[in-house]
C-alpha cells in the first residue's frame, strides 16, 4: 500500500515521530504500517555497494587510441619543453587524465574520450576556419592536418559510444 510519506526510508526515531503525528484511528493500516517498520529497526543502509568500471571491448580500438593519446603528449610536452607555450601543458595533462582513465578502467572513461574527440573537433574546425578566412590563396596541402584533426575527433567519439562497455559488480563490505 502506498502512503504519502516514504516510511521505508526514516530512521527509528523518525518512525516514532510519525507514529504520533498521525490519527491511528483513522488511519489503522498506516499505524500498523509505521508500528512494522519500527520492530524491523528502521531503515538500514546496503550493506554492498555497486563498483561501476568500463572497459573498452575492442583491443584495437584501446591499443590504437592510448598509442594515439601517448604520442600526443609526449609530442606536445617535447614542443613545450623547446618553446615554453603554457597551452601544451593544458593537452599533456588532458591526454594524462584520460589514458589514466582508460587504463584504470574508470566509469568515466566515455565521457572523458568524447571531451578529448569534442576538442579534437573544435580543434580541427578552428583550424579550417582559420585557413579559410585569413590565408588567401591557401593551399590544398594545408587543409588536411585540420580535416584529419575534425575526422579523428568524429570517429573517436563514435567509437567510444559503440565500444566503451560498462561493468556494474556487487562488493560487499
Amino acid at each position: 500500500m502506498e502512503y504519502k510519506v516514504n516510511y521505508k526510508i526514516m530512521h527509528v526515531h523518525e518512525l516514532e515521530a510519525a507514529l504520533e503525528s498521525i490519527n491511528q484511528e483513522s488511519f489503522p493500516d498506516e499505524a500498523a504500517y509505521i508500528r512494522e517498520l519500527i520492530e524491523k529497526g528502521g531503515y538500514k543502509p546496503p550493506t554492498h555497494s555497486i563498483i561501476k568500471s568500463a572497459d573498452i571491448s575492442n583491443k584495437y580500438f584501446k591499443w590504437i587510441f592510448l598509442f594515439l593519446l601517448t604520442a600526443s603528449a609526449a609530442g606536445n610536452l617535447i614542443f613545450f619543453l623547446q618553446t615554453y607555450i603554457i597551452p601544451l601543458l593544458f593537452a599533456v595533462s588532458i591526454n594524462a587524465i584520460i589514458i589514466f582513465l582508460i587504463l584504470s578502467k574508470s566509469a568515466h572513461m566515455r565521457t572523458g574520450i568524447k571531451i578529448w574527440g569534442a576538442f579534437a573537433i573544435i580543434g580541427g574546425s578552428t583550424g579550417i576556419l582559420r585557413l579559410l578566412l585569413i590565408t588567401d590563396p591557401w593551399p590544398l596541402t594545408a587543409l588536411i592536418q585540420p580535416c584529419f584533426t575534425f575526422a579523428l575527433g568524429v570517429l573517436v567519439i563514435w567509437l567510444a559510444n559503440k565500444y566503451v562497455v560498462f561493468n556494474e559488480r556487487s562488493s560487499n563490505n
